[in-house]
């Protein structure tokens, strides 16, 4: 089995070893690639937890993995309140949703501050494109029993890009009324300096 700890270890043994041979160059932009590789594990861990490696043959039929329609949780929802379940299980499928959401919300900020990816439609679909792949490897590996029981769902997709589309643009506005606030800032201080 693999777990995000084992690859947590091997990354602070890595970053360890880079920060004693490489330390005079120590800047923002390495501490962002810190950071960015930390929140790809916590990734891993949160999509496809411990990975059973040689598991062996594919264990479940495809068509049961895959549930193609969008928006899908709300269905889940109503059903819940509904039936008249408890207020844990509803609670529950809500918080599911909104972390699901939340996942990617830092992908977006990395695509805008570390990979300086500053064309909306582009940054868009590589957000697509990483949430289609993080649900086309959690139904291959499940397929194959590699990881527990997961499932192909557009929702999660749609999720997904939600949450870091939200982060991405933000990023980008954040950015802009930094620059403005520092050009007022930058222009204040030449007209002090005029006066004098």
């Amino acid at each position: 089995m693999l777990y995000s700890y084992h690859l947590f270890i091997l990354l602070l043994i890595a970053i360890t070893i880079d920060l004693l041979f490489n330390s005079k160059y120590f800047n923002q932009r390495r501490c962002l690639i810190y950071c960015f590789l930390f929140y790809c594990i916590l990734v891993q861990k949160e999509v496809f937890g411990p990975i059973y490696m040689f598991a062996g043959h594919p264990t479940v039929n495809v068509l049961e993995l895959i549930q193609p329609l969008p928006l899908y949780f709300f269905r889940e929802w109503f059903v819940l309140l509904e039936a008249g379940a408890p207020y844990g299980p509803l609670w529950l499928a809500i918080r599911m949703t909104l972390a699901k959401s939340l996942l990617l919300m830092p992908f977006g900020a990395f695509l805008f501050y570390l990979f300086h990816l500053r064309s909306f439609s582009k940054g868009i679909g590589l957000i697509i494109v990483t949430g289609v792949l993080l649900e086309a490897a959690q139904l291959l590996t499940s397929l194959y029993g590699m990881i527990p029981y997961r499932i192909f769902r557009t929702d999660d997709i749609l999720l997904y890009t939600a949450g870091a589309g939200i982060a991405y643009y933000l990023s980008g506005k954040l950015h802009s009324l930094f620059l403005s606030m520092m050009r007022e800032e930058e222009a204040k201080r030449e007209m002090r300096e005029q006066e004098v």
